[in-house]
């Protein structure tokens, strides 16, 4: 899907800078961005949703303290511990 894009000075500044620090195109950067960015927005979204159909009764959400008591100890990748 082809776009136009329009940035102001500063975001284009930043856009150049890597550019010349590490020698990829402009869109590579421009579409590494996006991507990361929809990766948070989905993941917010994706919250949210759960949120609400926990108001609307649903689902049930778990507190994550009890996620937590009840993980398997194999699939922790690092110490945590609640106080």
């Amino acid at each position: 899907m082809a776009m136009t894009f329009e940035f102001g000075p500063e975001t284009s500044r930043r856009i150049e800078n890597l550019v010349a620090k590490y020698g990829r195109t402009k869109a590579y950067y421009i579409r590494d961005a996006v991507a990361r960015s929809l990766l948070d927005v989905e993941h917010e979204y994706g919250l949210k949703e759960g949120l609400d159909q926990e108001r609307a009764g649903e689902v049930e959400l778990y507190p994550p303290d009890w996620l937590w008591k009840n993980q398997p100890p194999d699939d922790l990748d690092f110490d945590f511990k609640l106080d």
